[in-house]
């Protein structure tokens, strides 16, 4: 989306009465805009534990971002998915496949971490 089609949807954002859909669009916004334009996603959060929950969001996305440092514990359940679902780096998926959260993440880790172990290389015949 461009710059003129999250304007507007900010602008609805803000007259939107019910708050939790407002809510779930604000936190998907955050997934698409840059670390710098997060901030005034989050004041069109409803304040209280919505805001909370966005704030929650964008440090997450920062972690996923910035290449997670630190130990699974430290990191939420979302992060652990996301990172479980995206990383490319084995290392990582092996750690979460050991120490992530739920038995989901785990799971998903491993299978993430074998899927790209036994995928042939690119322009491999064998």
């Amino acid at each position: 989306m461009d710059e003129g089609g999250l304007d507007l949807l900010r602008a609805a954002l803000a007259e939107e009465p019910d708050r939790e859909m407002a809510l779930a669009v604000i936190l998907r916004a955050l997934e698409v805009v840059g670390a710098s334009e997060r901030q005034e996603w989050i004041e069109l959060a409803p304040p209280g534990e919505g805001r909370e929950h966005a704030e929650s969001r964008a440090r997450d996305l920062g972690i996923v971002a910035g290449g997670p440092t630190g130990v699974p514990d430290e990191w939420s359940d979302w992060t652990q998915q996301r990172i479980a679902a995206t990383s490319s780096d084995l290392a990582m998926l092996d750690l979460l496949a050991q120490a992530g959260r739920t038995r989901g993440i785990r799971r998903m880790a491993a299978e993430r971490r074998q899927a790209m172990v036994l995928r042939p290389e690119a322009g491999d015949d064998r």
